[in-house]
């Protein structure tokens, strides 16, 4: 469940505003008073003007006011402002104020009035409620044949809901035109508003994206100061945003609606909650998700308003559940709440239907197969969408399978894999491909069920280029690691051949997550979203989609070889758009690193690579000296992740060698390998070896040049002003650079090093060091940043677009190699380290938590005290700084920083 739902459930009520109001009339020989800009929300309708008119009956309208002005105690005629309200005021317009059609507004010298009025709607709206659509729809119809002006456009408008409710969503787009239209003659705002803001959602759900941003930036346009229209229309733009991909601007608007919402609307905070978990469910962070919405919703929230929230907040239980069934919060009683309001809140079919396949679901995971037989027997009486239909065979698969029931399991995921294959969904296609791989093993056939996961990898594979960022590609490999575990614990049990496949399935894994999270941090900060070609391109793309999957509706009339022929033919026209696609993505956002092959190892190197099978981790060894690969076998930690559990194997193995390269993966990353304490010695592990943990990506970009000027150093300094240690830990840089014979670039210290400075100074050196305030931004999926001069900052996605980034960089900032990890959250994340070496850095020393100015002002000290201009190995510096730190202050947190490489 998505924002979609909220919005379906009445969430389009209005939209937004600004302006300058009119000023009451000065009588002659005053001084003419200024005006006083404002804003206001609560009105039940509202006209050009703007005028206020309120609902007709004996409830009181109660206002929101703001006044759009500094040091300002805004009060009205009708009674003074909200003590301590400062620029707001609450307030019920009395008699006074409703007699002479207007309430007066004050700030100090400054006067504004709203004019009022009264609300009136057609009457044959009151006798719509509960009919059948069939029914509504005859009676507006009749209505509509002898209404005008405001009676009709808002008799269209509702005549669109209506159509919209029974499926008819092409009749709806055309009679909210028509309502549009008319509301715009009559200059009814808030018609005007909603109806463009609901044709936006149902383009928006058709992924037909550029009519939908024209339609929300036309309702922004016409609010003036209608606060509550602004908020909405914000809200509608987050939507888009998160359903077309860019995230960052999702987020963005999301955070203007909320400030509205706070100040005018704050029922509509739900709706923005709801939004929010929608948000972080596409990023692929439920526990994000499940954090938000459970202190939103409480222990008892049993309201109508819940519903959607509910929704979310259980499937992102259920996703965790999924990934992690020891540490995650059990989704069955967050469903059983979603059951409990199905008839108060009169929910839809596609609702109740996702609750009975969640309980199923939920009973799968907690391994009670007649509880979900029952709950799929119960989803079966209800009607099936697409999307559902193919998550219940995926259900009725995984239900057969934990009965021993192979036959039925096998002819579940069948279906569901001709039925994705005709449709051309990969996800689909790779569920069936799983299940069938785990129907092989359970039968005790390995090497189909090799098989069968090889050909779901291959899918996730093409997905990283074909799944447009709008299907939400960080989410869609995230979740989907299920096939390389069991593949690769299929595989690590075989010889020698077998283990260098399960190493280079791993590798697979963590490259796909990085070149997802990447595009994402791109596209983040292009100007994709705006861009009418992307826009158009992509709508085009979801068209053909959508005629595709109603073709493929009728493939079980055609014979064999007909279906062939029609497939290639379907397939052919679909693969050029997704080609144009993805190279429209490129030139907007350019291209990700490709990875290339395992890279030769040095003498005196060894390279692990860290997996988690489905009953245990793996470590994958390979040495400079031997041509095969070593599979290790960890098991499951005994009491959590540790780095003597995951190094304590593999130590053994690493007689001669010199330096280790540690590939992990998911929550290993954050684990200090080089910190390991291993018997009998009981020293850190970087006594013994130097470390680095690779990205695993090839040589940089083609656009990254080569060095202009080698040997050339800078340094960044104390951005914010606030860092006196910074200045202090740059200018003994500094001279220990020069002492070591670099020659040194520019230097850009407190509110100098802005980030067109920064970006400037990244193109021309070789080496920089940079000592500052970092932050890690985990909630939006840009999970890191450079705080630079005055707000500046260098994101993730401003790194990637870079042409050109120095070859070796020292991070001396909290955080800087920090990733979000955790379940569903994929292989590998991006924190402003790992950027800057997929934009071309060969080296880059970061630290992955916060760490004090003493200790890292010591580590610096010692990292450049051999350095050397002609062989600036970061690797060898930062091992000889931390092994000298373990020596002379082994309570700092040296372990903090490590060396990322590609």
């Amino acid at each position: 469940m998505d924002a979609r739902i909220a919005l379906a459930l009445g969430l389009l009520l209005s939209a937004c505003g600004r302006g300058e109001p009119p000023v009451p009339s000065t009588p002659a020989g005053e001084t003419p008073l200024a005006p006083l800009a404002f804003e206001f929300a609560g009105c039940a309708q509202v006209r050009r003007g703007p005028v206020c008119l309120l609902a007709a009956g004996p409830e009181a309208t109660t206002l929101r006011l703001r006044a759009r002005a500094d040091a300002c105690d805004l009060g009205v005629d009708d009674g003074p402002a909200v003590p301590g309200s400062g620029p707001s005021a609450v307030v019920t317009p009395g008699p006074e104020s409703l007699a002479r059609g207007a309430l007066g507004l004050r700030c100090g010298d400054r006067r504004a009035r709203l004019a009022l009025g009264t609300a009136t709607e057609p009457p044959l709206l009151d006798g719509l409620r509960g009919q059948p659509p069939d029914d509504a729809l005859a009676a507006l119809g009749e209505g509509l044949r002898s209404a005008s002006g405001e009676a009709a456009a808002r008799l269209l408008y509702e005549h669109a809901r209506v159509e919209n409710r029974a499926g008819r969503v092409d009749a709806a787009r055309e009679s909210l035109g028509r309502a549009i239209a008319t509301a715009d003659a009559t200059e009814r705002i808030d018609l005007a508003v909603r109806a463009r803001l609901l044709r936006a959602f149902l383009a928006t759900a058709a992924r037909d994206f550029a009519p939908a941003r024209a339609d929300i930036d036309g309702a922004l346009a016409r609010t003036g100061e209608w606060a509550e229209g602004r908020m909405l229309g914000l809200f509608h733009r987050a939507v888009l945003e998160r359903e077309s991909g860019s995230f960052r601007a999702a987020a963005e608007a999301l955070d203007a609606a909320e400030a509205l919402a706070r100040a005018f609307v704050p029922t509509f905070r739900d709706a923005v909650a709801n939004e929010r978990a929608a948000l972080g469910q596409a990023l692929g962070r439920p526990e994000e998700v499940v954090a938000g919405l459970t202190a939103v919703l409480g222990p008892d929230r049993t309201d109508c308003a819940a519903v959607p929230m509910l929704g979310n907040l259980a499937w992102a239980q259920l996703r965790l559940r999924e990934a992690d069934p020891a540490a995650a919060a059990d989704p069955e009683p967050t469903l059983r709440r979603l059951r409990a309001l199905e008839a108060p809140c009169e929910q839809p079919p596609t609702y109740r239907q996702a609750t009975r396949l969640n309980l199923a679901f939920a009973a799968l995971l907690a391994g009670r197969a007649d509880d979900a037989a029952r709950a799929l027997a119960e989803s079966a009486a209800l009607p099936l969408d697409v999307e559902a239909s193919r998550w219940r065979l995926d259900l009725e698969g995984r239900l057969a399978l934990r009965r021993g029931r192979r036959p039925q399991a096998h002819a579940a995921y069948s279906r569901l894999l001709a039925l994705g294959q005709a449709a051309g969904e990969p996800e689909v296609v790779w569920r069936a491909h799983d299940g069938l791989a785990r129907i092989a093993r359970q039968a005790g056939r390995p090497r189909d069920a090799i098989a069968a996961w090889r050909a779901a990898e291959g899918v996730l594979d093409t997905a990283v280029a074909r799944v447009p960022v709008d299907a939400g590609r960080q989410r869609f490999l995230g979740a989907l690691e299920g096939s390389a575990r069991g593949l690769v614990e299929a595989l690590a049990v075989g010889g020698p051949a077998d283990a260098a496949e399960a190493a280079a399935v791993a590798r697979r894994a963590r490259r796909r997550a990085l070149e997802a999270a990447a595009l994402q941090a791109r596209l983040a900060r292009a100007k994709t979203p705006a861009d009418a070609g992307f826009q158009t391109e992509l709508s085009t793309w979801r068209a053909r989609r959508r005629a595709l999957e109603a073709e493929a509706a009728d493939d079980w009339r055609l014979s064999a070889d007909e279906l062939a022929a029609v497939r290639r033919r379907r397939f052919q026209a679909l693969d050029e758009q997704e080609r144009a696609l993805s190279g429209l993505l490129d030139r907007l956002a350019g291209p990700v690193p490709a990875a290339g092959p395992p890279p030769s190892l040095p003498d005196g190197t060894a390279e692990v690579v860290y997996f988690p099978g489905e009953r245990g981790w793996f470590a994958f060894l390979r040495r400079f000296d031997s041509a095969e690969t070593r599979a290790l076998s960890l098991g499951p930690p005994p009491e959590g992740l540790t780095s003597e559990w995951a190094l304590g194997p593999v130590g053994p193995h690493l007689g001669g060698v010199t330096r280790l390269r540690v590939l992990a993966h998911g929550p290993l990353r954050r684990l200090d390998l080089h910190a390991a304490r291993l018997a009998p010695a009981g020293r850190p592990a970087v006594s013994t070896w130097a470390f680095e943990y690779p990205l695993d990506v090839s040589a940089p970009l083609d656009a990254v040049a080569a060095a202009p000027a080698p040997r050339r150093f800078a340094v960044v300094a104390d951005a914010r002003g606030d860092l006196a240690a910074a200045l202090h830990e740059a200018d003994r840089v500094e001279v220990r650079a020069r002492t070591r014979g670099f020659t040194m670039a520019q230097a850009l210290r407190g509110p100098v090093a802005t980030a067109e400075a920064v970006r400037g100074l990244l193109a021309d050196v070789d080496v920089l060091h940079f000592a500052g305030h970092g932050a890690f931004a985990g909630r939006e999926g840009f999970e890191g940043a450079l705080l630079l001069a005055g707000e500046d900052r260098l994101t993730v996605g401003d790194v990637l677009l870079l042409p050109r980034v120095p070859g070796r960089l020292v991070l001396s900032a909290c955080e800087a190699a920090r990733t979000a990890h955790g379940p569903g959250q994929g292989a590998e994340g991006l924190g402003i380290a790992q950027a800057l070496v997929l934009a071309g850095a060969g080296q880059v020393v970061a630290a992955t938590r916060p760490v004090r100015d003493e200790a890292a002002f010591a580590l610096m000290e010692r990292l450049y005290g051999e350095a050397d201009p002609d062989d600036f190995d970061l690797t060898r510096a930062l091992t000889r700084a931390q092994r000298a730190m373990v020596e002379r202050r082994p309570g700092d947190d040296w372990a903090a920083f490590r060396v990322l490489v590609r």
